[in-house]
Parts: structure tokens; sequence; C-alpha cells
């Protein structure tokens, strides 16, 4: 890289650096700033040590990041996914068959393209809490590493053939673990970038998101063995379009539009009776200060209002945010003046079902206390409260006087949970600054008293 080039980055980004954390600093809310103070402290990282880089392969392993970021919510641009992957496949390419079985060359740009990529999707994880959000885009991008190396030794170990359809079934066992265990940051999942796009993707009622996963995968891989292949013929003075591939990559993306397309009109000649009327409320209050500072009987006005417009007597279901109320107790659920204001709003609309999350608790007499983690103490005096906090969900039906429950189960590593406390406990002083729910966190230690936070059982 041209010297003059290197520092101009430098001073631009040391620039930026300083003037983010000052504002970040400043203000209470920061909006964008995260994701141009990490990206400019991820730059001066490789501007410092650009020389171990080279600058074909760092270019490419940058356009990956970048085409991944593009085609990922909230931008329209979900096509880019289906080529996102194909320059980091030529560099691993490239440097197999330069330097053989190079773990550390491949590892160093497929690291940097997916850190780039966690950064430019996931940077607003920091406005929560910037050091557990920044933990968050490299400590996942460094997961990601595992299925790609995997794919790299397996293709110098057993060809072409293998080799590439290995890089289709590590990711998806990847991302399938990434779902179920301890750690797990499921934002990334492939299968997700079609949020912009549900029409695409009806189908996920049979695959679930891996099965999107699978589509951008095996579009990848095909699009990058189709320009191989075109490379292969043109360095050696050909001059051929490789048709069989051309082929492939239309079907595969254009087959499952069209499988959709075929659901979709089979859905739309159901019977009125068998369609749903579903209205979605946000308030849209600020969910740091201003939903904390607001009376709860305000906020409820506030949803009752903006339901009450778009509900008639032919809406099936209204659903409401998750924690849209806090402080609901379980054991006299009804007597809770929140719930029964709900319930009657519901009664208005004869088919309504409501669907909200609530932030709530169940204390527990003394002598049935269950042996779960999850348990807190309060104390006073002589006198022993026991109880257990969750992030629910719950549904009030006008054609029934029952209310189901849904508890969180699956919880957000850091803000959430500690995971693996067996292992991980002397990180608790950490996490406990991440800036996110206590619930779960606590729900991950063994069963202790907390008589300092929060001070007293929540109040019904």
């Amino acid at each position: 890289m041209n010297p003059k080039i290197k520092y101009a980055g430098i001073c631009f980004l040391l620039i930026l650096f300083t003037f983010c954390s000052y504002r970040m600093y400043q203000l209470a809310l920061w909006g964008y700033l995260p994701l141009f103070f990490i990206s400019s402290l991820w730059g001066l990282y490789i501007l410092f040590f650009e020389k171990r880089y080279r600058l074909r392969w760092l270019g490419l392993a940058t356009l990956s990041g970048i085409l991944l970021s593009l085609g990922f919510p909230n931008l329209p641009f979900t096509i880019l996914m289906f080529v996102g992957f194909v320059p980091l496949l030529m560099v691993e390419s490239e440097i197999g068959v330069e330097r053989g079985v190079a773990i550390k060359e491949v590892f160093k740009y497929a690291y940097h393209a997916l850190v780039v990529w966690n950064i430019l999707t996931t940077w607003w994880v920091s406005n929560a809490g910037l050091a557990g959000g920044m933990i968050a885009n490299f400590l996942n991008a460094l997961f990601m590493c595992v299925p790609f190396l995997a794919f790299h030794y397996t293709r110098q170990k057993f060809g072409n053939r293998i080799g590439y359809f290995s890089f289709i079934v590590y990711w998806i066992a990847f991302e399938y673990l990434h779902l179920n265990w301890e750690i797990s940051w499921p934002w990334l999942t492939l299968g997700n970038a079609f949020a912009e796009f549900p029409a695409w993707v009806q189908w996920y009622e049979y695959t679930g998101a891996l099965g999107g996963s699978l589509w951008i995968l095996g579009t990848n891989v095909l699009v990058f063995l189709g320009y191989r292949s075109w490379k292969s013929a043109k360095d050696i003075g050909g001059n051929s379009i490789p048709y069989k591939y051309f082929v492939g990559v239309s079907c595969a993306i254009l087959l499952p539009i069209f499988l959709v397309s075929y659901m979709m009109r089979a859905g739309d000649q159901r019977k009125p009776d068998e369609q749903v009327s579903v209205v979605v409320v946000q308030p849209n209050y600020e969910p740091h200060y201003q939903k904390f500072d607001i009376p709860e009987y305000q906020q409820m006005q506030q949803f009752l209002r903006l339901s009450a417009q778009k509900l008639d007597t032919a809406s099936d279901y209204l659903v409401f945010p998750e924690t849209s109320f806090e402080r609901i107790k379980h054991n006299d659920i009804w007597e809770n003046p929140t719930i029964r204001s709900l319930k009657n709003f519901v009664h208005r609309y004869p088919k309504l079902n409501l669907v909200t999350g609530l932030g709530s608790f169940r204390i527990f007499e003394r002598n049935n206390v269950p042996y779960r983690f999850s348990i807190r103490t309060f104390v006073k005096g002589d006198k022993s409260t026991f109880w257990e906090s969750y992030n629910s969900a719950i549904q009030i039906s006008a054609k029934a006087d029952d209310i189901p429950v849904y508890l969180k189960s699956k919880f957000v590593p850091g803000p959430e949970l500690l995971p693996y406390h067996w292992l991980f406990a002397f990180l608790q002083p950490l996490f406990e600054k991440m800036g996110g729910s206590s619930v779960a966190f606590f729900s991950s230690l063994p069963h202790t008293r907390i008589a300092m936070w929060p001070s007293a059982p929540p109040e019904s």
C-alpha cells in the first residue's frame, strides 16, 4: 500500500475514533456512533498491521464482508447474499493453490471478512452495552471462522467436490449449534436475511430458517464454481461461458421463488373463514429511558388508542411487543389492573385474541419453593420472600377466561445470560456491566440469596 494513502487513512480513522468516543461520552443515546466507533477501531488495526496482508486478498475479504452486510436486513439488497461468500471463496482457493494447507493465511482473511460482516450488521447491540456489543462482534466472527477453516482443511485433504459440499454442511451444522448452545447468537443465521422479503420463503414452515441458509450457501458455491470454470478457460486462451453453472445458478435462485408463488396462489384460494386478520401495535417508546419514565397507565392508554384505530369485529389477533407491561404478578394475575383493563378491552371484539409480552414474577410459599437457579430471596428482618422473575408472553382471549403463559427460555449471552457459569464464573463482574436484563443472568448462577439487587420483590 502507498505509504501516503496508509498514513492518511490512519489519520482519518484516528479522528473518527476520537470524535465518536467524545460524543458517546457526552450523549445518553448513541444512535449510529457505535458503528463508526467499532469500524474505525478495526480499520486502525488493519492499517497498523497492513504488511501482514496481501492487498488483493484483503480487498476481496473486505468485499465479501460488505456484500453479506448489504444483503442483510433492514437493507433491500437481499439478492447480494447469493454472491456474498464468493470473494472469500476466491481468497481461499488462491491461498490453497499458492501455499498449500495455509490455515493461518485463510484464517486472517476469513476473520477479517466475518468481522466486517458482524460489525456492519450487529453494531446496534453496542447501544445496550459497548463492551458486550464489541465482544459479541469479534467473538462471533471467531466462531464463524471454525466452519470455514474446517471447509478449507477438508478441501485440501479430499478435493474440490467433497470440499465445497462440506462448506455447506459445516456452515449449516455451525448455525444449528449456534442456535442451541448457551453462547447462542442467532441474528446472523443466513436464512434470516430474507426477513425483508418473506414472500420469497413461505416454505420456511417446512424447513425453518436453515432452509434459507442452504439456499444461500448452495447458490454461492455454484456461482463461485461457475466463475472458476470461466477463469480457467480464459487462462488457457478460451472464452467459453460455463452454461451448466449459469443454468444451475438460475434454477437455484428461481425454483424456490416459483415454489413460493405456487404456495401463495394456493393460499389466496382459501375461504374467507380460513383467513386470519392480525393487528400489530408498536407504541414507539424509547426503550432505555422513556419507557420507564412514563406511568404505565399512560402507556396503556397509548396501546389501546392505537389498537382501537385498526381493530374491527373481524380481527382475530392483536399483538403487542416484548415486555409491554411490567411487574405483573402470576399468583393473582386477574387482580392486576393492567390485566383487567386488557381483558375488558378484548371483550369489545368477539373474535379477538391479544398476545402481549410482560415483565412478570411469581412469589412462592416458604414451604413450596422449587430448587432452581433462578429463584431469588429477599430478606427483611426475620422474613424471607422467595420469588422468580420472567420475561413472559400471555394470550388474553375474548372467548376464554384462562390465560396461557409462555416463559422465555433462550437468553442473550452477556446481557441476559452468563454462558457456562461453571467455566466462566470469573467473568461475572464484566457480565454484570453489559447493560441488559438481570433475570437470566442470575438464572445461570447457583441458587443464592440476593438481598441488594433488586432491593425488594416487585409490588403487584
